[in-house]
């Protein structure tokens, strides 16, 4: 049994992890590459979308309608984020979402996975909670297979809930941040911001960006007390997976090029325009206009 996936998947059923490549123009895995990888082994295709940018979904979709696949979507990073007439994680079988601190909403740690598959619903809540497919007293309940404690506390549950009164804002200041950088930091030699389609719903959920001076720009905007996150380390280049970049190579070249600029919901418009001002000096360029 296989998985294709860009992401560190670790199956709990044993199921070995094949890496695909990425489409350097997304940062999101590559359909061609993935094509290439499906054998007869393989049951599931799990796109990861990178900071809220969609996946291409079609394409997947006709390689798992094609070879009889189901479609993961880790939308860990694409809480609300839509595109192709629908919200993120819920074009395939499954969507997995993440509230760890760093995302839309946060319940400390944890996160929620969406079906329509009644199946699939009923299995996943055995799962998560001591192979019980109905909760009941915590007494005299029938457990029907082996489980794990998988649950949210109450607390935790609460903490997210009372976020959604403030999603919206949130949302606005994700694609105000995003379409700022964008104005400002569009036509540079040598940086490239990694597009989102803010009108089919995308929402930004950090914001990406690649350079191959990518080292010295983070250092000139330490320099001005500005930080930023260099991009993830590929999967094959860590142990578990561990391949040689020849067999990667766009990914290769992008992890040593991308990062992300500030984009907490915490900046301000003038703090945004402030980190603008820093790389165009750095790239010598003049600042653009920007209402």
């Amino acid at each position: 049994m296989t998985f294709i996936a860009t992401a560190n998947a670790v199956s709990m059923t044993g199921a070995k992890v094949v890496i695909a490549d990425i489409d350097p123009n997304t940062l999101n895995l590559c359909a061609d590459s993935a094509s290439k990888l499906i054998n007869s082994r393989t049951k599931a295709i799990i796109p990861v979308h990178v900071s809220g940018r969609a996946a291409n979904l079609p394409a997947l979709k006709e390689l798992c309608d094609s070879h009889g696949l189901v479609l993961i979507e880790d939308a860990a990073e694409a809480f609300l984020s839509k595109n192709f007439g629908a919200a993120l994680g819920t074009h395939g079988n499954t969507g997995i979402f993440s509230f760890s601190p760093m995302k839309t909403i946060t319940t400390g740690q944890g996160g929620a996975i969406m079906t329509n598959d009644s199946d699939v619903h009923s299995r996943l809540r055995e799962l998560k909670d001591q192979g019980r497919p109905v909760r009941g007293t915590g007494g005299a309940d029938t457990h029907v297979s082996v489980g794990f404690n998988f649950k949210l506390t109450n607390i935790q549950a609460a903490m997210g809930l009372a976020q959604l009164n403030r999603v919206d804002a949130r949302l606005q200041r994700m694609r105000r941040t995003y379409e700022i950088y964008r104005t400002e930091l569009s036509g540079i030699e040598g940086f490239n911001l990694v597009g989102f389609d803010l009108e089919a719903g995308e929402v930004p959920q950090w914001i990406d960006a690649v350079s191959p001076r990518r080292e010295q720009l983070i250092d000139q905007l330490k320099v001005n007390k500005m930080d930023c996150r260099r991009f993830w380390h590929p999967v094959h280049r860590q142990a578990p997976y561990r391949q040689n970049d020849s067999e990667f190579p766009k990914a290769s070249k992008a992890a040593d090029q991308a990062f992300w600029l500030p984009s907490a919901f915490t900046v301000t418009d003038e703090d945004i325009l402030k980190v603008c001002q820093v790389i165009l000096k750095f790239f010598k360029k003049s600042p653009r206009h920007h209402d």
